[in-house]
C-alpha cells in the first residue's frame, strides 16, 4: 500500500476529532439532533482549517444509515462510501475548474431527479467564489427553493467576492484560524500515534510557521520527517525554516539597548553570513519586546519565550514607554522593508532609527540575571546637554533674589527660570562661543564703533568686540580680573569668577502681587552699571536669534570667563529692552456689542481673568476648568466659581497641578478656593458666547437696517437668512 500523508491520514472523521470550531460543531450538531436544516450552507475561513472536512462530515450525518444525526456511525455503507470519496449522492464540484454558466446548467440539470442511495442529494462545491457572473446568476433560482431532498454545501476562503444574493440564501459559517496551542497539540497527538521521535520546541516552530492552518502544519511534519529521517529536533526544524536563532535578536537588542554601534555593526555582518530573512529577525525582536512589556505586567509572561531570563531583564531594565518605542520603530521599519534597496539596508536603518530616538530611562537598572549580559542604564540614555543642567542654578539664584520668603517657600515661577534658560542658550552659548573660536582661529577684526574704544582697557577679544559693536552694546565698568556685579543693591548676587560663565542669572524684577486682575505688565529694568545702546531695526535682533544653534564653548578655554560673563549679561538687558510691552487697557463692554466697541472679538480684550488665563503655561483639561470659572483675589486666597459641568475634572492631583500654575502667573503663595455653582455668568467661556452672539446680532441689525438689502427685499420678495452670517 501507498503512502498516505499525514494531512490525509488523520482528516477527522467525526466532529468529536475535529480540532478547533467548536462554535461550528455546536450549530451543526444542535440542527441534525433537532432536525431543523436549512438547504444551504456556506463555510468560510483561511485555507486548512476544516471546511472541506466538515462539509463531508455533515454528509455522512444526513445520509448514515443510522438516522440524521450529529455522530454518524462510521460503519455503514453511506459513512464508508463518504470516506473513500466515492458516494453516489455527494456530489464534489471543484468551482475553480468548472466556472462556465454550461458547466453550472449540467449540474442543474440533475438536481429534480431524488438520490440514489442516500437520504439527501449533497451537493459539496468547493471554492465557489471562483464561478463566474452568469453562473452564480443559474444557480440562484434552485438555490433559493430547491427540491426537499438536495442540499448545497459550499466552501470558500474570500467570501466577499460572494454576489449578497447568494450569502443573503445561505447560512454563513466562518472557521477561525486554529492557534499555535491546538497545532502544537494536535501534532504531539499524531506523531505519538506515528511513533516518531520529536523535540517539543521543534514543534512549536512548526505550529507558528503553519499560521493558523492545521493542514499546512501537518505538509510542513512530512518534510521535518523526511528531513530528520524520523527524528524531528529543533535545529532541523529551524535550518528547514531557514529561520534563524532567537539569540540573534537578542544580541541585537542589546548592541541597540546599550547605543553600542560597533557592536551593532559586528552583529550585523556574522548576520549576513548566516544568509537568512531579516524580516524574520525583526520578527524575533519584536516578540521579545512584546513579552517584556507583558512581563512588565505579569512575570509568568516571560516563561511564554526561550530567553526568559533575558526577557525578565528587558522587563526589569527598561521603562514603558522605552519598550513601547523601541516596538513602534522597529515594527515601522518591517513596514517599510519592501521599499528597501535590499533587506539587510532596511534592517540596518530601522535599527539605526530605534538607536536614535531614545526615551528618558528608569534612573537605575536591576541586577541582569545570570548568564544574561545587559548594558547599565547609564549606557543607555545620551548625555543631557550643558544647558539642560542649568535650570538648578538659575532658580537658585531668582530664589536668592526674591528674598528669605520666596526661598523658604521654594516658589520661582516659571517664567523667571525661563528667562535665564533664554539668557544662557541664545546669547553666552552663541556669541560667547564664537568669540572663543574665532580667538583661537586668530582671526584679528577691527571695529569702527566707538562704543568699543576701551578694547585694550576691557580686555575684549577681536570677535568679541565686533559682536558687541554689531548690537551697540556699551560695557561702562572694566571687566578684566575684577568681579561683576550685575546688580549692586542685590547682595546675594553672586559673581562671574564664582560661578562661571555659564551660570549667571539675569536678575529679574519683583512682580507685586495684583489686588485686581490686571493684564500683565513688562518688568522694569533693574539698576544695572551697564547702559544699552538702542536697536536701530529689527534686522539685529533677528541676526542675534540666529545664533542659538551654536556650539557651546568649552569650560578649559582659555577666554576670560569674567569678560564673557558681562558681555552675555549686557546683551541680555539689551534683550530686554527690544521686549515690546504688554500693556494694552481692557476695552469697555457691558454685554452688548455697538459701533463703539465692535473691536471686541476675544473675552480676554474685555475680562482680566479671561487675559491671565490665556497667559498661563497650561492646556488641555486645565485650560478648560479655568475657562468655566470666575476668580476673585482676597489677599493670599484666590476664590474660583467655576460652572458644575466641570467637577469631574476635579481630584487632589488637579488641585495640586492648578495651584502650581496658579501661584507661578500671580507670583506668590495661594490658597485656591473651588465654588461649584450650576452656571458662572462671568466666566471666560459664558463671556466669549455673549461676545459672538451680541456681534452676530449687531451685523444682523446692520444687514436688516441697510437701504440696499431693504431694496432687494422689495423688488424680489428675497428674505434674509440670519443664520448663514459669518462674523470675522
Amino acid at each position: 500500500m501507498s503512502y498516505q500523508v499525514l494531512a490525509r491520514k488523520w482528516r477527522p472523521q467525526h466532529f468529536s476529532r475535529l480540532v478547533g470550531q467548536d462554535h461550528v460543531k455546536t450549530a451543526l450538531g444542535n440542527a441534525l439532533s433537532n432536525n431543523r436544516l436549512h438547504h444551504a450552507y456556506l463555510f468560510t475561513g483561511t485555507r486548512g482549517v476544516g471546511k472541506t472536512t466538515i462539509a463531508r462530515i455533515f454528509a455522512k450525518s444526513l445520509n448514515c444509515e443510522q438516522g440524521v444525526t450529529a455522530t454518524p456511525c462510521g460503519q455503514c455503507s453511506a459513512c464508508t462510501e463518504i470516506d473513500a470519496g466515492n458516494f453516489v449522492d455527494l456530489l464534489e464540484i471543484d468551482a475553480a475548474s468548472r466556472t462556465k454558466v454550461e458547466d453550472t446548467r449540467d449540474l442543474l440539470d440533475n438536481v429534480q431527479y431524488a438520490p440514489s442511495r442516500g437520504r439527501f442529494k449533497v451537493y459539496l462545491i468547493d471554492e465557489v467564489h471562483m464561478l463566474s457572473k452568469h453562473s452564480f446568476n443559474a444557480l440562484l433560482k434552485t438555490l433559493e427553493e430547491p427540491p426537499p431532498h438536495v442540499k448545497f454545501l459550499l466552501a470558500t476562503t474570500d467570501p466577499q467576492k460572494l454576489p449578497v444574493t447568494v450569502l443573503s440564501r445561505c447560512l454563513q459559517f466562518n472557521l477561525l484560524a486554529l492557534s499555535p496551542a491546538q497545532i502544537e497539540q494536535h501534532l504531539t497527538y499524531v506523531l505519538n500515534e506515528e511513533h516518531i521521535s520529536f523535540e517539543q520546541a521543534a514543534l512549536a516552530l512548526l505550529s507558528r510557521a503553519a499560521k493558523g492552518s492545521l493542514r499546512d502544519s501537518l505538509s510542513l511534519t512530512d518534510q521535518a520527517i523526511a528531513q530528520t529521517n524520523g527524528n524531528i529536533t529543533l535545529d532541523a526544524v529551524r535550518t528547514m525554516l531557514g529561520l534563524l536563532d532567537q539569540s540573534w535578536a537578542q544580541q541585537l537588542l542589546q548592541a541597540l539597548i546599550a547605543r553600542d554601534i560597533t557592536l551593532l555593526q559586528q552583529q550585523l555582518a556574522a548576520l549576513v553570513q548566516q544568509q537568512s530573512n531579516f524580516a524574520q529577525v525583526l520578527d524575533d525582536m519584536l516578540s521579545l519586546l512584546h513579552l517584556a512589556a507583558l512581563a512588565q505586567l505579569s512575570q509568568q509572561a516571560a516563561a511564554f519565550s526561550q530567553q526568559q531570563a533575558f526577557v525578565k531583564t528587558l522587563a526589569d531594565s527598561l521603562a514603558p514607554a522605552q519598550i513601547q518605542l523601541y516596538y513602534q520603530l522597529l515594527i515601522s521599519g518591517k513596514k517599510e522593508l519592501p521599499y528597501a534597496p535590499d533587506p539587510l539596508t532596511g534592517l540596518e536603518m530601522a535599527l539605526l532609527r530605534a538607536m536614535a530616538f531614545v526615551p528618558e530611562g528608569k534612573t537605575a537598572v536591576a541586577a541582569p540575571t545570570s548568564g544574561v549580559v545587559m548594558p547599565a542604564m547609564s549606557s543607555l540614555t545620551p548625555p543631557a546637554p550643558a544647558a539642560q543642567h542649568q535650570p538648578t542654578q538659575a532658580v537658585q539664584a531668582l530664589a536668592a533674589q526674591h528674598g528669605p520668603d520666596t526661598a523658604e517657600s521654594g516658589i520661582v515661577t516659571q517664567s523667571e527660570v525661563t528667562q535665564s534658560e533664554v539668557t544662557q542658550s541664545e546669547v553666552t552659548q552663541s556669541e560667547v562661543s564664537q568669540g572663543v573660536n574665532q580667538t583661537k582661529a586668530g582671526q584679528n577684526t577691527d571695529t569702527s564703533t566707538a562704543a568699543i574704544t576701551a578694547n585694550d582697557e576691557l580686555q575684549l577679544d577681536a570677535a568679541t568686540a565686533r559682536i558687541m559693536a554689531r548690537r551697540g552694546v556699551q560695557l561702562n565698568a572694566p571687566i578684566s580680573g575684577k568681579p561683576v556685579v550685575v546688580n549692586p543693591t542685590e547682595p546675594s548676587q553672586s559673581t562671574p569668577s564664582q560661578q562661571g560663565p555659564d551660570s549667571i542669572v539675569p536678575a529679574a524684577p519683583e512682580a507685586p502681587a495684583p489686588k485686581k486682575f490686571e493684564r500683565p505688565e513688562a518688568p522694569e529694568q533693574p539698576a544695572s552699571e551697564y547702559t544699552l545702546a538702542p536697536e536701530q531695526n529689527d534686522a539685529a535682533y533677528d541676526d542675534r536669534l540666529v545664533a542659538e544653534d551654536t556650539a557651546i564653548a568649552d569650560d578649559t578655554e582659555d577666554a576670560d570667563s569674567a569678560a564673557y560673563a558681562a558681555v552675555s549679561d549686557a546683551l541680555w538687558q539689551q534683550y530686554e529692552q527690544d521686549a515690546p510691552a504688554q500693556t494694552e487697557a481692557l476695552l469697555p463692554f457691558d454685554g452688548s456689542i455697538d459701533e463703539q466697541n465692535f473691536s471686541v472679538r476675544f473675552a480676554a480684550q474685555v475680562d482680566a481673568w479671561a487675559a491671565r488665563v490665556e497667559t498661563l503655561d497650561t492646556g488641555g483639561l486645565s485650560r478648560l476648568f479655568l475657562l468655566n470659572a470666575a476668580a476673585e483675589q482676597n489677599g493670599n486666597q484666590l476664590t474660583l466659581r467655576v460652572a458644575q459641568s466641570q467637577q469631574h475634572l476635579d481630584s487632589p492631583a488637579f488641585r495640586t497641578k492648578l495651584q502650581q500654575v496658579l501661584e507661578a502667573s500671580f507670583n506668590l503663595p495661594l490658597q485656591v478656593v473651588i465654588q461649584y455653582q450650576p452656571e458662572v455668568a462671568q466666566s471666560p467661556l459664558a463671556i466669549q458666547q455673549r461676545i459672538v452672539q451680541e456681534r452676530l446680532a449687531y451685523v444682523s441689525r446692520l444687514l436688516q437696517q441697510d437701504e440696499k438689502v431693504q431694496q432687494l427685499q422689495q423688488l424680489f420678495n428675497a428674505e434674509l437668512l440670519t443664520d448663514t452670517i459669518v462674523v470675522n
